[in-house]
């Protein structure tokens, strides 16, 4: 459990983080990691939070008019992580990394919520020697590019509208990408 005296909240309109009122958290988490083989590692972490601000409803939303609620925007539920690293298999090394963040309230009211995001990452190398490495990561194989790495509820106007519009704004997840990379050390 835990109790702010203030919640930081993102503030759209001035792009900065805010003081908010008072909030509470209640939740567990859980961690794990297993060494089934020498050379293999299993990690995994889990948290269900039940999120929400402590001082009742205040009778209107600090993003939208109207929308009174205790919902904590941008709070999830619940996050999971997972992954399996190979290590010191002879010069080979490698890792499957797979994220989950639950769906997230994006108003206090929780009527406008973001959607779940689940994200894979790989990556396979080789260990020339204890000072050099070749490694490839390939970041999101499965291009999952319907899903938002955050996501804001706040109006904006474009140039053509006549008054602001209440909608989402994200930051979207990569596309699929590969990176390469070599590295030495002295």
């Amino acid at each position: 459990m835990l109790n702010l005296a203030s919640e930081a909240t993102f503030d759209g309109d001035e792009a900065e983080t805010t003081p908010g009122r008072p909030s509470q958290r209640k939740g567990v988490e859980l961690s794990a990691s297993y060494k089934p083989l020498p050379w293999l590692r299993l990690d995994s972490n889990f948290a269900a939070t039940h999120v929400r601000y402590a001082n009742g409803d205040p009778g209107t939303s600090d993003t939208e008019p109207g929308h009174p609620g205790s919902y904590i925007p941008n709070s999830p539920d619940l996050i999971s992580t997972a992954s399996a690293t190979v290590e010191d298999l002879g010069p080979w090394l490698g890792a499957l990394k797979f994220r989950y963040f639950g769906r997230r309230p994006l108003i206090e009211d929780d009527s406008v919520t973001s959607k779940p995001t689940t994200l894979v990452d790989l990556r396979i190398g080789y260990k020339f020697s204890e000072q050099a490495k070749l490694w490839l990561d390939i970041f999101n194989p499965f291009d999952n590019t319907g899903a938002h790495l955050i996501d804001y509820f706040y109006p904006s106007q474009l140039a053509n509208e006549t008054k602001p519009v209440y909608d989402i704004s994200f930051k979207p997840v990569e596309p699929a990408s590969v990176r390469l990379t070599f590295s030495m050390t002295f």
